[in-house]
């Protein structure tokens, strides 16, 4: 997969694994996300020089249409300019929304990442027993996004 192509590589991946974009929860989400993060490399990404990422974040955003509670998982993805240029980032995002009052209780968001595969067990672990996380899987999604960001 290329970063370009990431979107569709994941929703590839999404309707191969049985998924259904707009009912998957937040622990689907983290096994989704990281499956796919072991199996389907990405071309042009080195990742020991951090160029193949996975993050979580979370937090209460308004981005106009007023607050919501987001839940992300995020591919990060640095393809190095083999010719001497800048290097093209872009970000998968696989978000769920939810009501703001969800996360009554957070007073910050939360981030963790994840530079290799051996660092998968401590990431899961970070992001299944943040406070935030535990709020979202007993939670109600307004909706799902999946949409790539290039930088």
């Amino acid at each position: 997969m290329r970063p370009e192509s990431s979107a569709a590589a994941l929703r590839r991946f999404l309707e191969q694994a049985g998924a259904d974009l707009q009912s998957i929860t937040p622990a689907a989400a983290l096994d989704l996300m990281t499956r796919f993060y072991t199996s389907v490399p990405a071309k042009g990404c080195d990742r020991d020089d951090d160029g193949d990422m996975l993050l979580f974040q979370c937090g209460v955003y308004d981005w106009g249409p007023g607050p919501e509670f987001e839940v992300d998982f995020v591919r990060q993805l640095m393809k190095t300019d083999e010719e001497g240029g800048d290097d093209a980032m872009s970000q998968l995002h696989l978000t769920i929304y939810f009501d703001p009052t969800v996360a009554s209780s957070i007073e910050r968001g939360f981030n963790v990442w994840c530079a290799d595969e051996d660092g998968l067990a401590n990431f899961r672990a970070s992001v299944v027993a943040s406070p935030e996380f535990q709020l979202a899987t007993g939670a109600n999604p307004r909706r799902v996004e999946l949409k790539l960001d290039e930088l």
